[in-house]
């Protein structure tokens, strides 16, 4: 397990086996964080469930939301609020430009 020493994790969070969490990350109430799982810098998660094998971008927020087993949110700055992302799911940044 490698959790920066910016990190804040509250009391009553469960977290898995072999788990990456960078700088400035803040998970609390009641939150679950699967094995194998790599959250980016600044990231916010309140009272939600990460599945085993999850990588997420940095400066995202996850509120009251679950996320399956092997999801990629790989963007930046992304948002979620009462949500559900099945696993195997990936979230990508926009490539294209005009």
């Amino acid at each position: 397990m490698n959790i920066d020493h910016s990190a804040t994790i509250w009391k009553k969070v469960t977290i898995g086996k072999e788990v990456q969490i960078w700088s400035g990350v803040i998970i609390k109430w009641k939150s679950v964080i699967g094995d194998g799982c790599k959250i980016g810098s600044r990231t916010v998660i309140q009272n939600s469930h990460i599945g085993n094998n999850v990588i997420i971008g940095e400066d995202c927020v996850f509120k009251d939301t679950y996320v399956g087993d092997n999801a990629k949110i790989l963007s930046s700055n992304m948002k979620f609020n009462d949500s559900k992302i099945e696993g195997d799911v990936g979230v990508y940044p926009n490539l294209f430009t005009d």
